[in-house]
């Protein structure tokens, strides 16, 4: 039966043990995980503002996760034995920053173990065990098909866990996951990129498969259980809601299908069925026609449902190619399909068999092309992965049941029993205080217009449910009604075909005679025809016996024959023997000769080499000798200046020299002294100036 429906599917709880309790922040900021902040810095234009909230929220959540990461290691750390650290108290800072928490995978130095045994041989066997189990465990196979540059997965063998898988593919698409991840395969890219699409392939049946290396990442699987991408869907969904993101899963194998968003109406022509598959690959453009089949047949089911299982990749890659603006809206896609074909062909025929072989370079072929066509439809904007199980290992995987399977009036305290009773004085003092405090800060009461569509969303979808109650119970007593209609008629029916049995067996009586009246006639008419056909085969025996003397006399004339070209053939051989050793003389002849002409060369080389040598040896004394009388002139230009120089500046200091003599009357410039007659008008102090002159 096909599962059709808008909605997700339903509702699984699982039984999961209760963790410690981290001291949760007050703070709203605080509150949001790495990449829910980015999402919000993603939408500011503003560039200083997106740093600004990066600078504000990373250490708030360095310091939060620090904590946590503590808490862990202080729960490890007071569960184990008192072995060492004796007195440290367990869960203090001391004992918190020497342990160090070791997780499969990671590349750090494990912690060292003490195996106490009573000797080496339980030390072995523990060891063998544990070997074993690892093996089991990581058999199966995680591999990253395409994946844009912005979404950077590490190469490395770090196991990853099969139940956080679909956790893998929410952090790729930029989404926020519940519990921390710590896998060092996936690392951070670019904060401001989310992909277009995801897409996950998982293929039941074979642990893994013979993938091209270099383009494909691939990681171990760790326990691997069950699982399904609805978290991730109901995330795009969620967020997304208004621009009608495309969801496809889909198991062909099983008959089960979810859509969501424009993949309803883009998909309405896939062929979801078994029925309707077996159909589409007898049309004209269906992958019988394509495919090398070579030991798969179409005849075969369990062939046939692989095939089919190809045509549905075929036929999700031809419906998108119509829908190429699919690659620039802004809400990301996902696309999940679950194929079981290679496990049932290895059930059928052997995982030894030619068939699977065949099925599984016919599965690998089809996924290459299948990538390349999902990648380029996004432009490179899209994640492709796959995942190979052989099974699933059913002691890892958890209780589960769905609610509508538990009863409230029996358990009520069943952890099952997700209903509370609905309290309406509580939901408007909440919303009114809610509302308060948004006038108090915006201005603004848009939160109580939010809880009142809520509400009343919550109301209608509760009045649809009670609709489709009342029409699924008419609906059942209609279909009761049938059921006792068809008994009815089928008792009729019965009891007709009692009737008709006791005619046929009156017929197989009257059938049985005449079978013995035939039997004894073609008894009689067999053995007319055996010794007609043996008269037949005795003259067809003489005709081959005269055949065969005709043969004779023709291979005795074809040996002959055979002798006289035999004969030719040797002469022609001997011919060519001759001619054969002619040339090998003449090529000795001709290599010796084209040998000399070559020694003469190279001679003539040595000696045009030995001249070339003289030559430059020649030229870098010349090129010295330059070089020196270039030196020379340069001295000699330096003296001619220094030479003009001086005497400029002897010439400058007579000239000095003859102004201060000139201006301080010294020698020959002094000039003469005048007699005054009037001896009382003169002044001492003049008397005294022409003392010093005449003393000079």
């Amino acid at each position: 039966m096909v599962s059709v429906t808008g909605e997700p599917p339903s509702v699984v709880v699982e039984e999961t043990a209760q963790e410690a309790d981290i001291e949760v922040i007050p703070e709203i900021i605080e509150a949001l995980s790495i990449l829910d902040v980015l999402r919000i810095s993603a939408v500011l234009e503003d560039t200083t503002d997106q740093l600004s909230i990066l600078n504000y929220i990373m250490p708030v959540q360095y310091e939060r996760r620090q904590s946590s990461s503590m808490l862990a290691i202080g729960g490890e750390s007071g569960s184990c034995p008192s072995g060492g650290n004796d007195g440290a108290v367990p869960g203090s800072r001391d004992q918190l920053e020497r342990v160090t928490p070791w997780r499969c995978g990671d590349r750090s130095p494990s912690p060292r173990v003490d195996l106490h045994c009573c000797g080496q041989r339980g030390a072995m066997a523990v060891l063998v065990m544990l070997l074993s189990l690892v093996a089991g465990v990581l058999g199966n196979e995680f591999s990253v098909l395409r994946s844009p540059e912005y979404v950077v997965f590490r190469s490395g063998n770090w196991s990853i866990p099969g139940e956080r898988i679909p956790d893998v593919a929410a952090l790729a698409m930029g989404f926020s996951v519940e519990e921390e991840l710590s896998w060092p395969g996936l690392a951070v890219g670019n904060l401001f990129h989310r992909p277009q699409a995801t897409v996950m392939v998982i293929v039941k049946g074979v642990d893994k498969l013979a993938l091209p290396p270099g383009s494909v990442i691939s990681y171990p699987l760790e326990n691997a259980v069950p699982f399904s991408l609805d978290s991730v869907a109901n995330s795009i969904h969620s967020l997304f809601s208004q621009e009608s993101p495309v969801v496809l899963q889909l198991a062909p194998s099983e008959e089960r299908v979810y859509m969501v968003g424009k993949a309803n109406s883009i998909f309405e022509d896939l062929s979801v069925t078994l029925g309707q598959l077996r159909n589409r690959l007898f049309q004209e453009n269906s992958v019988l026609n394509s495919l090398p089949l070579n030991s798969l047949s179409s005849n075969s089911e369990v062939d046939l449902l692989f095939l089919s299982e190809l045509q549905v990749l075929c036929d999700i890659s031809s419906l998108l190619s119509r829908h190429k603006h699919l690659a620039k809206d802004h809400s990301p896609d996902l696309y999940s399909l679950e194929l079981a074909g290679l496990d049932e062909i290895g059930k059928h025929y052997g995982e030894d068999s030619e068939q699977f072989r065949d099925a599984s370079k016919v599965l690998v072929d089809a996924l290459q092309k299948f990538a390349d066509g999902m990648y380029s439809l996004y432009d490179g904007n899209a994640v492709v992965e796959l995942v190979t199980v052989r099974s699933y290992d059913t002691s890892l995987v958890r209780k589960t049941r769905t609610i509508l399977e538990t009863k409230q009036e029996k358990n009520p305290s069943s952890p099952y029993n997700l209903a509370y009773k609905y309290n309406f004085e509580q939901f408007l003092s909440d919303v009114i205080a809610d509302t308060m405090q948004e006038l108090q800060n915006s201005g603004t009461f848009n939160n109580l217009l939010t809880c009142l569509n809520e509400e009343r969303e919550n109301k209608t979808h509760f009045y649809d449910i009670i609709d489709r109650e009342e029409k699924g119970r008419k609906r059942i007593k209609s279909l009761q009604k049938e059921l006792h209609n068809v008994k009815r008629e089928r008792q009729v029916e019965v009891q007709n075909r009692n009737e008709y049995i006791a005619h046929l067996k009156d017929q197989l009586q009257e059938l049985k005679a005449k079978t013995n009246m035939e039997n004894r006639f073609m008894k009689r008419n067999t053995e007319l025809q055996i010794s007609q056909t043996q008269k037949k085969c005795n003259r067809t025996e003489e005709l081959l016996l005269e055949e065969i003397e005709k043969l004779r006399l023709r291979t005795e004339e074809e040996n002959q024959i055979h002798m006289e070209i035999e004969i030719f053939l040797r002469r022609e051989q001997q011919k060519l023997e001759e001619k054969l050793e002619f040339w090998m003389e003449k090529y000795d002849k001709d290599t010796e000769m084209k040998q000399n002409e070559l020694n003469a060369l190279k001679s003539a080389k040595a000696s045009d080499l030995t001249r070339l040598q003289d030559l430059a040896r020649l030229i870098r004394e010349y090129e010295h000798v330059i070089i020196e009388d270039r030196i020379e002139k340069e001295k000699n230009k330096k003296q001619v200046e220094q030479s003009l120089l001086e005497l400029k500046s002897i010439v400058k200091l007579q000239a000095w020299w003859r102004g201060i003599i000139v201006r301080n009357e010294i020698g020959y410039f002094k000039m003469p002294r005048k007699d005054k007659d009037d001896g009382k008008n003169s002044k001492g102090k003049g008397r005294g100036k022409d003392r010093q002159r005449s003393k000079r």
